[in-house]
């Protein structure tokens, strides 16, 4: 069973009375049995780019100078992490060229589109240019030149290099060429890889998002780097959600009073203590077809009781899309006002008021959702995907007091936003756009569906 059609089995449990209890059915006989097709399970990835620690891009260059200290800062938002990388350069006179290249490189294996496309779940694959989001990089303080480049790293080859040997991503910052101490900073956003299953109960099992960190380029410049420290903290979510696998010993582990985990990359030997670490901000869920979801351990059901009301219900091309398409897990919601949409609300009445666990959303137009309709957009699913504008990051307000940001996966995959620590009954839930993933066909944003979590 595909995952679009789940999600609408559910809204239909959901909304439909007597819909959530198991249909009574005469027992098989082990004939009928062996004769039933045996559902399969699906598995795939939602896939990132996974960042390392920044490089020398030319050896020859590079000789001689140090990379003094790091502090590499990550930020977890819900559906994506930012990374800031602070590097203290150490560059001394006589290096050839006007600039130095220093290069984060990443892992990143985007699917065949054709192969993609042909899966019976295709997945969201973006250009590594577009999967890295936010870049900035500056030289004390002053934005300088960045690219982001596919290729092997020109001396992969060389023994010191072997951290990297199988790297063809890179973002590239050009360093002026001056004698002294200076610091480089990167700044980017990547979002999170998740695994996902369908098992033949049919059930969806969402995986933790997590973001990898190679640590071992580190070990690629001349003379070791002598300081290398990781501060990680959630600026979307409770901290106690964030686990940490490998790492340094635990005892080196600080929190500090505002969250802050803090600890050194390197051992006494001066080494990453693994190539990489790995975050999981959380949460993963499960999902059945009776629309029954856990999140964190606690058990919800996806709702559609609830009015809505929105800006306009008509398309740009005249087309109704009501905003009650969000509880119905077909049709559409775009904002269809001039511009982008940004500032935009949806605001929500739940009928049945009660805890809130999170709201489940589908971002955009999926391509994916009903084939039979519209086989081009299935073929090519990516572009068809990108042709319309999305939500990118949204304000929650929940009973018009309580206000949480949160950022969205660029990704036709339905995604939930958790509201961190409120516990409260929930009557009315209030959604700004903040910020889109621009499309290149209309400014409009859409929205295919909107379930909150009762529980």
């Amino acid at each position: 069973m595909r995952l679009a059609t789940l999600i609408w089995l559910a809204g239909i449990a959901c909304c439909v009375p007597g819909m959530a209890a198991e249909p009574q059915q005469k027992e098989q006989t082990a004939a009928e049995k062996a004769d039933r097709p045996r559902q399969q399970e699906i598995s795939f990835q939602c896939i990132a780019p996974v960042p390392g620690l920044p490089v020398p891009m030319d050896l020859t260059q590079a000789d001689g100078i140090r990379l003094n200290a790091l502090d590499v800062t990550v930020s977890l938002k819900q559906h994506q992490a930012f990374l800031i990388y602070t590097c203290a350069l150490d560059i001394p006179r006589g290096i050839r060229g006007k600039t130095i290249s220093v290069g984060v490189p990443f892992q990143y294996e985007p699917p065949d589109e054709q192969a993609n496309a042909a899966r019976q779940e295709p997945i969201r694959s973006l250009p590594f240019t577009k999967a890295v989001q936010d870049v900035v990089t500056s030289v004390d303080d002053l934005k300088c030149d960045f690219s982001l480049v596919e290729g092997r790293h020109l001396q992969a080859d060389a023994p010191s290099m072997f951290p990297i040997a199988g790297i063809t991503h890179w973002l590239v910052a050009q360093v002026p060429n001056k004698a002294g101490i200076h610091v480089l900073t990167f700044q980017f956003s990547v979002p999170y890889t998740q695994d996902v299953a369908i098992t033949p109960e049919p059930k969806v099992h969402m995986g933790e998002p997590r973001l990898t960190l190679l640590t071992s380029p580190v070990m690629t410049w001349t003379g070791g780097t002598p300081r290398a420290v990781v501060n990680v903290y959630s600026s979307e979510m409770t901290n106690q959600s964030v686990k940490l696998d490998p790492s340094a010993d635990a005892k080196s582990i600080v929190t500090t009073p505002k969250g802050v985990y803090t600890w050194s990359l390197l051992g006494a030997d001066g080494r990453p203590y693994a190539p990489s670490l790995v975050l999981t901000p959380g949460p993963g869920w499960v999902l059945d077809k009776d629309g029954r979801i856990t999140v964190r351990g606690e058990r919800g059901v996806l709702t559609d009781q609830y009015d809505v009301t929105a800006s306009l219900d008509r398309d740009p091309y005249g087309v109704p899309c009501s905003p009650d398409n969000l509880k119905k897990s077909s049709g559409y919601w775009a904002e269809s006002v001039s511009g982008d949409g940004q500032g935009e609300t949806l605001e929500i009445r739940l009928r049945k008021p009660g805890r809130l666990l999170g709201i489940m959303l589908e971002t955009g137009i999926s391509p994916v959702t009903d084939p039979e309709k519209d086989s081009e957009a299935r073929r090519h699913p990516n572009i068809a995907y990108s042709m319309f504008s999305r939500p990118k990051g949204i304000q929650v307000t929940l009973n018009g007091t309580y206000t949480f940001d949160a950022t969205l996966r660029d990704d036709w995959t339905p995604q939930i936003v958790v509201p961190p620590y409120y516990r409260q009954p929930v009557h009315t839930i209030k959604i700004r756009i903040n910020s889109i993933y621009r499309g290149t066909g209309t400014s409009d944003t859409y929205i295919g569906i909107l379930k909150p979590i009762i529980q």
